[in-house]
């Protein structure tokens, strides 16, 4: 009898001070620093002497996002790099100089976590529009001072519009590095709630930010 009421006395302390580790967990919240005066600060991703060029994912028209984790605050602008490449690009092959017409939209969301999209920052999509050209690099600045954004991660969908005309024709692609963890996915369309899966040839996108923040 003895020992029974002791197991029992053993159970139920675990159970508590589990349960009391749990509500714990849940209670801790990351608060921003309110005494600091909220400042600009600019972060940059990938380096720019190198470039993922072989990025086959946009001869498709399903939607790349891409993750980028910033200090706690609000976005207020986005310089984006593009350069130039067809779908045979893997092959060495490069019809001329000229790079045709290209158009990508553009939709930012924050993240509730690794994988899965939250609140839409912009609820139509940006339109990012490169007319023909013979440059082999462009960078699109997007202000984005005027959406209501808080957050420390964000996920950067981009679609491309525009249907190739042959394989060996030239169109912009986001300028890509590859990064050491996995910041390039699609939309699992059989999942629930917007989770993401990852691409196999996985990429980051290369960019500068602004983000309006007291974390500094």
């Amino acid at each position: 009898m003895t020992k029974i009421i002791h197991i029992i006395l053993i159970f139920f302390t675990y159970s508590f001070l589990y349960s009391q580790d749990t509500i714990l967990m849940d209670e801790v919240i990351i608060k921003e620093d309110l005494s600091k005066k909220p400042k600009i600060k600019k972060i940059k991703f990938g380096n720019n002497k190198t470039s993922h060029i072989y990025d086959p994912i946009y001869s498709k028209n399903k939607p790349v996002y891409y993750s980028i984790n910033v200090p706690m605050g609000s976005l207020m602008e986005m310089a984006l790099h593009f350069i130039s490449t067809s779908d045979s690009i893997a092959e060495g092959f490069r019809e001329n100089n000229k790079v045709y017409k290209t158009v990508y939209e553009l939709t930012i969301y924050e993240g509730n976590n690794e994988y899965t999209l939250g609140k839409k920052v912009n609820d139509m999509p940006i339109l990012l529009v490169f007319e023909e050209s013979s440059k082999s690099q462009i960078t699109k600045k997007i202000d984005l001072s005027n959406f209501n954004t808080k957050s420390n991660l964000f996920f950067i969908s981009l679609k491309r519009t525009t249907l190739s005309l042959c394989p060996l024709c030239m169109y912009y692609v986001p300028d890509t590095y590859k990064p050491g963890t996995a910041m390039a996915y699609y939309l699992d369309d059989k999942a629930k709630n917007k989770e993401l899966t990852s691409y196999k040839f996985n990429s980051g996108l290369k960019l500068e930010v602004k983000v309006l923040t007291r974390d500094y």
